[in-house]
């Protein structure tokens, strides 16, 4: 056999073989097939966000209506800290007026977790030490209500029946009158001129800050003996012959200060309660300085 005979075979073998493997692609390509994607059911909510958490309930911390509560018919005053550890402490004071509005000076670990909150009208802070401020009970207080807040702050205001004013005042020797480290606040309630010193710690007042405060009728302010915190004996002996007041009554102090103070002045009339409920016209008869202790 010829070789082009032979190449012609082997062409027509070549076409016919790769015709049928075409067809047989094209038929399974076009067989319909009976296999049946199944999905996944999803669980319900499943993909559903959680839902939201209902913020905690805060109770509300109940109101002492007994520490302050004024029957007397007087103006009322009573020490209201836990803390009364002498010079560690003793700082916060309460005045009521006959009206029933509430003072609280000076509020530092204040009862609130044991008696409940003494809701107060009016929180004077006389410097930002921690044994004179308790940020808790200012905290429970705004929730309980509105109250006037004054903090190391030279200013006047009004709140129902009683009148406060901020002195400029220093925690030291060193005083600057404007940039005090101390504030008096004078509180005038039914007739009555009441200081809270606080850390006062000056050799003496100055004559422009004695016209400021005036004739005083209650004065607290430190008994104490501790240097580092600026307080001697001598100084609040200078302050209360400058001050003369009627009824003096010690913030910090030591044993052997309040002894050494009293009789410099020469005070005799001495005292301990647990509150001083206090008249005007009374006071006005009483002779001399008298000292009270707040317990």
């Amino acid at each position: 056999m010829s070789k082009l005979k032979l190449t012609i075979i082997a062409l027509s073998l070549t076409l016919v073989l790769a015709a049928g493997c075409s067809s047989k692609n094209n038929a399974n390509e076009n067989t319909p097939t009976n296999e049946v994607k199944q999905e996944t059911p999803v669980a319900e909510g499943k993909n559903d966000p959680p839902p939201a958490e209902e913020p905690p309930v805060e109770e509300a911390t109940p109101i002492d209506t007994t520490t302050l509560a004024n029957t007397s018919g007087k103006t009322l005053m009573k020490s209201i800290t836990l803390n009364k550890n002498g010079d560690g402490g003793h700082t916060s004071i309460g005045i009521v007026s006959k009206g029933g509005t509430v003072v609280v000076a000076d509020p530092n670990t204040m009862p609130t977790e044991t008696t409940g909150l003494i809701k107060a009208d009016i929180v004077t802070i006389s410097h930002d030490h921690y044994d004179h401020t308790d940020e808790t009970y200012l905290a429970e207080s705004k929730k309980a209500g509105e109250f006037k807040l004054s903090q190391q702050t030279v200013e006047t205001f009004t709140v129902k029946d009683v009148v406060v004013t901020g002195v400029s005042s220093g925690h030291s020797s060193i005083f600057m009158p404007d940039a005090p480290s101390n504030i008096i606040y004078v509180y005038e309630v039914d007739g009555l001129r009441i200081a809270h010193m606080g850390d006062l710690a000056q050799n003496e007042l100055t004559e422009e800050q004695l016209t400021q405060l005036g004739k005083l009728d209650v004065v607290f302010l430190p008994f104490s003996d501790v240097t580092e915190n600026g307080f001697t004996p001598a100084k609040t002996v200078k302050v209360l012959q400058q001050l003369q007041p009627k009824i003096v009554s010690p913030l910090h102090f030591t044993p052997e200060a309040v002894e050494t103070i009293l009789t410099e002045l020469g005070i005799t009339e001495r005292s301990e309660a647990d509150e001083l409920a206090v008249d005007k016209a009374e006071l006005d008869q009483a002779k001399g300085m008298s000292y009270v202790f707040l317990k």
